[in-house]
């Protein structure tokens, strides 16, 4: 997915369980990972999807340290 390879993500099966932490991995004038821990600060971070930006919800800091450290990235101070 950084590299580009992958257009759009195919949908995973609808949980009951919310999101808390959003990670962004790429947006506007974002250069490392950064988190937030509303949809709302999250949408601030990243108001349109667009093909250079790249982020996920998650619903433990567990489940977005992994996804960081999967994808190169180092980990915020706030996870």
């Amino acid at each position: 997915m950084l590299e580009g390879k992958v257009a759009k993500p195919r949908p995973t099966v609808k949980l009951d369980i919310q999101p808390t932490v959003y990670v962004v991995l790429r947006g506007p004038g974002i250069t490392q990972p950064v988190v937030a821990f509303s949809a709302a600060d999250y949408y601030k971070l990243v108001p349109r999807f667009t093909e250079g930006s790249l982020s996920h919800s998650f619903p433990s800091k567990s489940e977005a340290k992994i996804y960081i450290l999967a994808a190169g990235a180092r980990v915020p101070p706030e996870l």
